[in-house]
């Protein structure tokens, strides 16, 4: 029976070996389960058989969700900054210098900075979604008698 036990503790101290570094949202559950010397398909049948290993992963698949989510949301609010004031880039260009009998001699390279202009389209989807008072597709239209008036955003146009 002490070797039953002892089965059962190594496959918690593996487990939690597993999920702390798959907590931390860095890693996927395959490499986990390689750190850990076994493969995903074993860990997924000690997490049926046990639930205390269904627990620790379940928590740390909770953190992993939660760590990858706010760093793609981190990710795409510097993007969307980056199109909507744009941005400099530094191109490279090497060209190989050969001598008569085409044997390398040097290289030359040149190098320029080239700025990227700002994205309209995200420009647009900035504004509509942080003053959609002022930039939403919103057009409502009154009718009274010979005039027309049409209000987009906070900007009104009479039509008589």
């Amino acid at each position: 029976m002490a070797k039953k036990k002892s089965s059962v503790d190594e496959k918690l101290r593996i487990a939690k070996i597993i999920c702390e570094k798959y907590a931390t949202g860095e890693f996927t559950m395959e490499s986990c389960c390689h750190a850990g010397g076994i493969e995903k398909s074993t860990f997924h049948y000690w997490k049926i058989d046990h639930p205390e290993i269904m627990a620790m992963f379940n928590d740390a698949k909770k953190k992993h969700n939660l760590i990858r989510k706010t760093g793609l949301k981190e990710k795409a609010e510097t993007g969307l900054e980056q199109l909507i004031l744009g941005f400099w880039i530094t191109e490279t260009d090497t060209e190989e210098l050969f001598s008569k009998t085409g044997q390398l001699v040097g290289k030359k390279i040149k190098t320029k900075n080239r700025f990227i202009q700002p994205q309209t389209a995200a420009v647009i989807f900035a504004l509509k979604n942080t003053d959609p008072e002022n930039w939403a597709d919103q057009i409502n239209l009154e009718v009274a008698g010979d005039e027309q008036i049409f209000q987009i955003g906070g900007q009104s146009i009479r039509f008589t």
